[in-house]
């Protein structure tokens, strides 16, 4: 299924049978945007729109969407989770500095893995690339002296 498309997502899991609620919606809505989100990063952008907006929703519908396998946990440098929609086979980039997690695109990824299936005889049912580094804004300052949940929430518009 290609889950870049939130009313496909949608459709998909009425057709299952499950309830589909506002926020269940609305956080299927946000994850299209194919970024990473901690749960308090979800909470701010749905608070962008709605007055009222219970955590414990938000933990709720995302186990629920991990579960359904349309939605993936990450945790980076044992840090904060973050969760992101299950767009297939890719890499991530991962900033020790300041946290930051962007997807790679690696064409190669699905010949490498049909190579090893077989070359070893096996079926793979899961593929992770994580590639750790500094990007180029941490990078491009003189000191690293922020504190990184700062800096991360600084980058993606949250202070």
């Amino acid at each position: 299924m290609d889950y870049r498309h939130p009313e496909k997502i949608v459709d998909s899991l009425r057709a299952q049978g499950y309830r589909i609620t506002k926020a269940r919606e609305d956080i299927i809505t946000i994850l299209c945007n194919v970024k990473h989100y901690t749960v308090d990063e979800l909470v701010h952008e749905l608070k962008k729109t709605k007055d009222n907006v219970n955590v414990a929703t938000v933990y709720n519908n995302i186990n629920f969407l991990v579960d359904e396998g349309i939605v993936l946990e990450f945790n980076f440098n044992n840090k904060n989770t973050t969760y992101e929609l299950n767009i297939g086979i890719h890499a991530h980039f991962v900033c020790v500095d300041c946290g930051y997690v962007t997807n790679v695109d690696v064409p190669e990824f699905d010949v490498i893995q049909q190579r090893v299936e077989q070359d070893i005889g096996c079926e793979i049912t899961n593929t992770k690339l994580d590639m750790f580094g500094h990007c180029s804004n941490c990078l491009s300052q003189d000191s690293h002296e922020e504190s990184s949940d700062a800096f991360r929430l600084e980058n993606i518009g949250l202070e």
